[in-house]
């Protein structure tokens, strides 16, 4: 599965586009709640995020951060919750955010200690992609190249884990 989305150069709230290969297949944006009710009081440590794709709507709620205890998120389909994203904990940690598929099926994204901004999903530990950042004033997007074996994963879904997993980056 490859599939590519818009990098924004700020926190935007204006719609991404997903693409797997060069066809479209959804769209999102993060956005932000008023300031009385974010978990954290600065605005870049709020990301919570907005999928649609056909037929589908995912929300990525984020319910808790703190630089010890990391970010907990809640994803819903269509407003029914369907699972939970956790961060690593700790500033020691590489930044990491796990997606719990289901209570056997951990879909994991861990940053590099390169100097390259990338990532490698892991599909319970096992090594199943890579995502980066491409682009410097143009053509910025990042890219996302998965192979999931034999589980289904909705690409719109999976662009939206890997697109909170660069949110959350910057940590610290």
């Amino acid at each position: 599965m490859n599939l590519t989305f818009d990098r924004p150069f700020f926190g935007t709230t204006k719609f991404l586009n997903i693409k797997q290969g060069n066809y479209p297949t959804g769209k999102m944006r993060r956005w932000a709640r008023p300031p009385k009710e974010r978990p954290s009081s600065n605005l870049q440590y709020d990301v919570n995020i907005e999928v649609i794709g056909s037929g589908q709507t995912y929300d990525i709620t984020q319910q808790s951060f703190s630089i010890r205890e990391g970010y907990h998120w809640d994803v819903t389909e269509n407003n029914r919750l369907l699972t939970t994203i956790t961060s690593a904990k700790g500033l020691k940690e590489k930044h990491r955010v796990d997606y719990h598929f289901d209570e056997t099926i951990t879909l994991s994204i861990e940053a590099s200690w390169s100097l390259k901004p990338e990532g490698t999903i892991f599909l319970d530990e096992n090594e199943v992609g890579k995502t980066k950042a491409q682009g410097f004033i143009t053509n910025r997007q990042y890219v996302i190249d998965f192979e999931p074996g034999d589980h289904h994963f909705d690409p719109n879904l999976v662009a939206g884990v890997v697109y909170a997993f660069w949110c959350s980056n910057n940590r610290g």
